[in-house]
């Protein structure tokens, strides 16, 4: 059995009705598929029908569920947006506000910063002082992708870095 938490496949899925269709126990259907008996007692528990396990539901039963679970929305703990507006007005980006709190045991990502800076705008609150006004969309590739989001620098910053590097 591989170590760690694996999701079905169809095909494992599909060897999981045959299978038990044949009439094997949990426990054969596990060593042979290579997964720990719980995980095909709670695939079947899941998704029987009147005592009849059918792979093609169940797997779309599961392509639903980590849909809907990637769809749902982010809640940041009122500790961590204080530390991320404070990083923020200090001029650090979210990837770098990201990359401390991973450090620090707090796992989050820029992604998630870059959102909850657009929410913050979109409310019309003034999040740090202005700081949201200096984030701006622009967008790349397809409608379908995502617009990658990006922090611009003011004229001073760029003439202070000239004035270093001569």
């Amino acid at each position: 059995m591989p170590k760690g938490y694996h999701h079905l496949t169809r095909d494992q899925r599909c060897q999981i009705f045959s299978l038990k269709s044949s009439g094997c126990k949990q426990v054969t259907i596990a060593k042979l598929i290579g997964v720990s008996k719980s995980t095909i007692s709670r695939e079947l528990k899941r998704n029987q029908k009147d005592g009849v396990y059918h792979y093609h539901e169940a797997d779309m039963q599961s392509c639903v569920r980590r849909w809907v679970i990637n769809k749902r929305p982010r809640h940041l703990l009122p500790s961590v947006k204080k530390r991320i507006e404070k990083c923020l007005k200090l001029g650090w980006s979210p990837e770098q506000i990201a990359g401390r709190l991973t450090l620090e045991g707090k796992k989050i990502s820029h992604e998630t910063i870059y959102k909850w800076i657009w929410v913050e705008k979109a409310k019309g609150g003034m999040i740090l002082g202005g700081m949201a006004k200096n984030i701006r969309k622009e967008a790349q590739g397809s409608i379908n992708e995502p617009a990658s989001l990006i922090v611009r620098t003011s004229a001073r910053d760029h003439q202070s870095l000239s004035r270093k590097q001569e």
